[in-house]
């Protein structure tokens, strides 16, 4: 009798069940043992390198995810599902053209098949080709017109677009369909704060803050919501609410606000207390990555203020009445808040107005913005005819970030071109604004550049010279040409090359407050 041989292409259903159980319950080790031994017994069952792929992608293997899910689509070559598995990873390692590709095959395999065009979009998105992606979410919602976070995603095309009220029907219609959507919260409330609708934006922001106290693993987002509800309301009774109010796992998303606002606030005890919880906490590696060139770290530059009060109290006489002088700026505004200078012509008390990493182009943009409203609303709120200290402009004078790449992205554009317009439009916004209040205005000038040498190339650093120079020499101009003052930050640190002559810098792009004190010794407010 002939003997039969039975070859078992597939593993047994129990097997299976058990690999489906051990994912769904969140048992991704033993999802990756077991996947591993039905892989190598069955290297051409997909499921199990499906499987595989998603809990290694748990796990934060991600190399090992793109190969497993790079099998199973080899595999079986007609799952469109593993394709756009593929095209997730693809997108996660920030390998876009690929991830596009196999986007494209998913949708080509299962062309209605919402999902895909909704990952299509944000991938697009992400490669800067808005009107791509906006396509691709408009196909997902006309597939499924349901889908919360397609119209979510639309509603953040349509707001970078300029598109505000499109913006707000599209998170208005994916919160009516999934009322607990905390991002799309936040996103409206973004877009209303753009708007001007600052009571609407604080209600937003409120319930995306309520609902993602919910969901502890978005605790970057609670810092954004933070943030811009810092920006959007009067932030300090808040914050100090949400500080008392918030767990563990959210209150590191409102210290760096609440600090600076308790900073503001002349609370130097309170911001101090805050600052050593948060450097406590930090291992060495992280300490050494806090160094104050990094163009982002407000940690360290408001250490570094809170450290030169500590070492510089302030003795002003009661008896001599002291003028206010507001600074209104970036960053570089805190460097003046809290101190008492003497000018060519008098003597203040500086109180400085934080607008977060705004440019002149923002103010100087025709859109209406976050930035140009807060700008405005500062200066109905002083008293008329007050001296206003102006410090925006070193933002838009980076090597990574403002007029330099923006022209290197467009290279028809040429960059004296692109300083004339940036400073022209921003002059006109200032005067237009500031004359209705009789605000006595003075432009701050950028300081000479004094980023670290060791990690540009010398074009680089010479061009940067150059973009100041110029950036500079416009401003200048144009300033006492509006009847504005000026104040020249250039001359004091400049090493006679154009670089910071490292006297006055506390970092590679803020002056420290005597810098300022130094800068404005002969200076005439009109």
């Amino acid at each position: 009798m002939k003997k039969i041989h039975i070859n078992f292409l597939e593993p047994p259903q129990e097997q299976l069940d058990i690999l489906l159980k051990y994912y769904q319950t969140g048992r991704y080790e033993d999802v990756e043992k077991l996947s591993l031994s039905i892989t190598q017994e069955f290297p051409k069952h997909q499921f199990a390198w499906k499987v595989l792929g998603a809990a290694l992608k748990q796990m934060g293997k991600i190399n090992e995810s793109l190969v497993a899910t790079q099998k199973s689509v080899q595999v079986k070559p007609q799952d469109a599902d593993a394709h756009n598995n593929l095209g997730f990873m693809l997108k996660e390692l920030g390998r876009l053209d690929e991830a596009e590709t196999s986007y494209r095959k998913a949708i080509a395999l299962k062309p209605n098949y919402a999902k895909i065009h909704n990952n299509l979009g944000v991938m697009l998105k992400e490669l800067g080709r808005l009107d791509e992606a906006e396509t691709s979410y408009r196909k997902a919602i006309a597939l499924k017109p349901d889908y919360a976070e397609a119209h979510s995603n639309l509603g953040v095309i349509r707001q970078e677009l300029g598109r505000l009220d499109e913006a707000e029907t599209s998170y208005r219609k994916a919160i009516a369909l999934k009322p607990d959507y905390a991002q799309a919260y936040y996103n409206l409330g973004i877009t209303l704060q753009e708007l001007g609708r600052l009571g609407e934006a604080e209600a937003s922001f409120t319930q995306a803050i309520a609902l993602n106290k919910k969901e502890p693993r978005y605790v970057g987002t609670y810092a954004n919501f933070i943030t811009y509800l810092n920006e959007a309301c009067s932030a300090h009774f808040k914050l100090e609410k949400l500080w008392e109010e918030s767990s563990v796992e959210t209150r590191s998303g409102i210290m760096l606000p609440l600090a600076i606002n308790r900073f503001l606030m002349g609370d130097l005890k309170g911001c101090r207390q805050i600052l050593l919880s948060f450097f406590s906490v930090l291992s060495e590696p992280q300490k050494l990555k806090l160094k104050l060139n990094n163009s982002n770290n407000y940690w360290a530059w408001l250490r570094f203020l809170q450290e030169w009060h500590d070492e510089n109290p302030q003795n002003e006489n009661p008896q001599l009445p002291l003028k206010t002088l507001y600074v209104i700026g970036d960053s570089h505004s805190l460097a003046y808040h809290g101190i008492t200078l003497k000018t060519g012509n008098d003597t203040f008390s500086c109180k400085s107005e934080l607008i977060w990493g705004c440019k002149q182009f923002h103010i100087g943009n025709r859109k209406a913005n976050k930035f140009r409203y807060k700008l405005d609303k500062l200066f109905s709120s002083l008293p008329p005819a007050s001296s206003v200290l102006l410090s925006f402009g070193e933002i838009d004078c980076r090597l990574d970030d403002g007029i330099i790449p923006h022209c290197k992205k467009n290279p028809e554009k040429k960059i004296h071109r692109v300083i004339s317009t940036t400073v022209e439009n921003y002059l006109d916004y200032i005067l237009e604004k500031s004359s209705a209040y009789l605000h006595k205005v003075t432009i701050q000038g950028i300081p000479c550049p004094n980023v670290d040498r060791a990690t540009f190339e010398n074009q680089e650093i010479e061009e940067l010279i150059e973009l100041i120079k110029k950036f500079n020499g416009e401003l200048k101009a144009k300033s006492i040409s509006h009847g504005l003052g000026f104040l020249d930050l250039s001359t004091i640190t400049d090493d006679s090359n154009g670089f910071s002559n490292g006297l006055w810098h506390a970092d590679a792009y803020h002056i420290t407050p005597d810098g300022a004190v130094e800068a404005l010794r002969h200076h005439k407010f009109k």
